[in-house]
């Protein structure tokens, strides 16, 4: 398999992958870490939203990785989402460019704030994040 080039896909799907990451470095199962779409009710003028879901420790905890103008817009990022995932666990992508993808990432810039917002939900992480 030839090696694919990550920063080609929608940088909402870049960034999902980052949130992911960093739920499964803080010691969270990637079993309890999802992807839905639903209407925000912070943001009522956007049709519909994706979120990152961490559901663990009785709780639940809701990243909103972007709003979309439809639900058909947001399930072409739910379908390149999945190939992104697919790629990643196949190895395709360089791991030099998916390091740099992470840590330019958005949730990287407010890693401190991330892990603030899980403890104010009620939920520990089980690792230290490096």
């Amino acid at each position: 398999m030839s090696e694919q080039d990550p920063r080609k896909f929608f940088e909402a799907v870049q960034e999902c992958w980052c949130i992911h990451q960093a739920m499964r470095q803080l010691g969270f199962s990637a079993d309890d870490i999802y992807v839905a779409m639903a209407k925000d009710a912070r943001a009522p003028h956007v049709p519909v939203s994706l979120f990152v879901v961490l559901k663990a420790q009785g709780e639940e905890f809701n990243v909103t990785l972007c709003g979309c103008s439809s639900e058909e817009e947001a399930e072409k990022v739910l379908e390149e989402w999945n190939r992104f995932v697919v790629l990643a666990n196949e190895g395709a992508f360089d791991k030099k460019v998916l390091e740099e993808i992470y840590e330019a990432s958005n949730i990287m810039q407010q890693k401190a704030l991330f892990v603030a917002a899980l403890y104010k939900k009620g939920i520990r992480p089980h690792e230290e994040w490096s």
